[in-house]
């Protein structure tokens, strides 16, 4: 899909996770397979790249260029046998490491095998529940990054149509699944590796994908243990060198800060997590715990305003919220759309609970305490931001979407908190009309401001 990134897949395998784990009696012996490819990109035959770009109705100039790549002398080598160099030898199979091209077309040719997967009953087809007012959807069970495959199956049965369809994708494609190097995490009854030489992950052990930990239980403790210590193990490769504040604000956005954004965009640590974190940069930058000649609000405060202008990580942690939020509300899309919502209804188990009108709580609204770290932030994002409507652009449809209470829903920017009675007047009027499904708009947050977006440019790294 569109605009998606690494993070939007560790999302999905969260609150995949977590949709399984609430299951447990519908799959008892779900688990997660993290599938191992043997040389992926050296293995994959021209013939079979051909044949799907064809299949798919690719352009003919665009074929004629993945001829002119993979085909005649610009796919020919010579090998050094016994000191000899031998004459050329066409290479039938494999994809260029460096090419640029490589991992576009890759994903186009492996995508076969992930359709295979769902079609053979191997991965789940996880139907969520009707979550009103949005219609039903479906769970996407197996994610793919690059050629590292994590799949959700329902029980051991599932190996066995593994090896048929690995045989298959011999044939086909001269591929090579490696099924006896297969990880497996299980979330519901335990599983036994029996004679196959499986990875079966005992409990309390993560599964490991895409530079990331997944545990079934969902306790990050140990993961947000590790977030700290990779940050400042960053830094204490520069803590003793003799550098200004500002190369040291420098080298905190340039090199320490992408080396934890990737883990924060794909989920959301408890705030005493982010503070720490906040307070390990201060204290850098400024040269130690004990130096304070200057306020730790300096540290991150842009540099055109005279500070250092270092990230702070609450902001980050903000606009992740922001955005599950956003997605939450359908003002953007993304592959985990339907497992969230399906999860912040079952964190709110109240009969008459609406999405489209109580995930909008006003600062006087409790948030629970006992909620997910991820769910509390994204719960506080209409209080910590105004929503803002341009009146000229809102329609019917828009206006009856949005939830009566609204206290800052009138208030354009920079103008005073204030009731403004005609428009409150306006507004008090629809409350005596039921809620339908029909009201809400999916272009309901055109007509808001909102930083809906996560502001990392290197979460894929």
């Amino acid at each position: 899909m569109e605009f998606n990134r690494s993070a939007d897949a560790s999302f999905h395998l969260r609150l995949l996770i977590e949709e399984l784990g609430a299951r447990g009696t519908e799959f008892p012996d779900a688990a997660l397979l993290s599938l191992d490819q043997s040389s992926a990109y050296d293995l994959v035959e021209h013939e079979w790249i051909f044949a799907i770009f064809d299949a798919l109705g690719a352009p003919a100039a665009f074929q004629r260029v993945l001829r002119m790549l993979y085909l005649g002398d610009s796919t020919t080598a010579r090998y050094i046998i016994n000191g000899f160099l031998t004459p050329p030898v066409r290479l039938t199979c494999g994809l260029g490491q460096g090419d640029p091209a490589s991992s576009s077309v890759w994903d186009v040719v492996f995508q076969p095998f992930l359709d295979a997967l769902h079609r053979r009953g191997i991965a789940l087809n996880l139907s969520l529940p009707t979550i009103h007012p949005y219609p039903q959807s479906r769970a996407i069970t197996s994610l793919a990054f690059a050629d590292d495959v994590v799949v959700a199956v329902a029980g051991s049965e599932s190996l066995n149509l593994l090896d048929d369809l690995a045989l298959d994708w011999r044939l086909a494609t001269n591929g090579r699944l490696n099924t006896d190097k297969t990880v497996v995490l299980p979330i519901g009854c335990r599983w036994e590796a029996g004679d196959r030489p499986l990875v079966v992950k005992a409990e309390g052990e993560s599964l490991e994908w895409i530079g990331l930990s997944f545990d079934p239980t969902g306790n990050t403790e140990l993961a947000n243990v590790n977030l700290v210590a990779r940050l400042e193990a960053v830094l204490d490769s520069a803590r003793d060198r003799g550098l200004t504040h500002h190369t040291r604000a420098f080298y905190v956005n340039r090199y320490a800060i992408p080396k934890i954004l990737h883990i924060l965009s794909a989920d959301i640590p408890p705030l005493e997590v982010v503070k720490e974190l906040d307070r390990i940069l201060a204290d850098f930058v400024r040269g130690g715990k004990r130096r304070s000649c200057y306020g730790k609000d300096v540290v991150f405060t842009p540099r055109f305003k005279g500070g250092l202008g270092v990230m702070r990580m609450q902001d980050v942690v903000d606009s992740v919220a922001a955005r599950v939020w956003d997605v939450l509300l359908g003002g953007s899309d993304a592959i985990w759309q339907g497992l969230a919502r399906a999860a912040i209804v079952r964190a709110h188990p109240a009969p008459d609970f609406d999405l489209a009108t109580d995930a909008w709580p006003c600062d006087y609204t409790p948030i629970r305490t006992d909620l997910h770290p991820r769910w509390q932030a994204v719960l506080k994002v209409p209080s910590m931001h105004n929503a803002q409507v341009k009146p000229r652009t809102l329609t019917l449809a828009n206006l009856l979407a949005l939830p009566i209470k609204l206290h800052t829903l009138h208030y354009l920017p920079g103008a005073p908190a204030v009731s403004r009675p005609p428009y409150d007047a306006d507004y008090a009027a629809f409350a005596i009309y039921a809620k339908s499904d029909e009201c809400i708009s999916t272009y309901l947050f055109d007509q808001l401001y909102y930083v809906s977006d996560v502001v990392i440019a290197k979460s894929d790294e």
